[in-house]
Parts: C-alpha cells; sequence; structure tokens
C-alpha cells in the first residue's frame, strides 16, 4: 500500500526519485491508482479555490513577483523616510526659529 504523502508529494514534484518511479507504475497499471490520484488532485483544486491564502506559496515562489514586491516596499520605505526626515526638519526649525 503506498503512503498518501507519497501521493502528495509526487503531485507536488516533491517526491523522491524512487518514489517518483513507482508511483509512475502504478498509475500506468493500476486502476484503482489512477482513481485515487485523480481524486487527490481534484481535491487539491478544491482546497485552493476555496480558500486562496493556500495558494500564497505557490505565489512567492515567483522569483518575478517577489523582486517586484521587493522594489514597491522598498519604494515605499524610502518615501516614509523622506517624510519622516522631512517632519523633522521642519521641528527643527520652527524650534531654531523660536527661541525661549
Amino acid at each position: 500500500m503506498t503512503k498518501l504523502e507519497d501521493w502528495i508529494d509526487y503531485m507536488e514534484g516533491e517526491a523522491a526519485e524512487m518514489t517518483r518511479e513507482r508511483l509512475k507504475l502504478l498509475l500506468a497499471h493500476s486502476k484503482d491508482d489512477r482513481l485515487i490520484f485523480k481524486n487527490l488532485r481534484r481535491l487539491r483544486q478544491l482546497i485552493l479555490h476555496a480558500d486562496p491564502a493556500d495558494a500564497i506559496e505557490t505565489i512567492l515562489e515567483n522569483d518575478r513577483l517577489m523582486l517586484d514586491l521587493h522594489d514597491r516596499i522598498m519604494m515605499n520605505v524610502k518615501v516614509e523616510i523622506s517624510r519622516s526626515a522631512l517632519r523633522l526638519a521642519r521641528r527643527s526649525k520652527s524650534v531654531s526659529s523660536n527661541p525661549r
């Protein structure tokens, strides 16, 4: 009997080579195993569509998306630093222009 974890790893492309070859043979020669695998894939799709947060890992693995996200975050950080520096400069100017 094949473990459920083996099928999941196979489906996700993470199965070890020996496991992958064994499962390929089962899929080629076993109607029951093909049905099990088909149902696991359908279940995975239902889960991903029911809760898009589960798909975030796939999105985060996209290097281009991560670079774009990084660039946007860094631009916002620079803007906030500039705003903070401007506010600080204004406060310093108002304090120096109003001696006590």
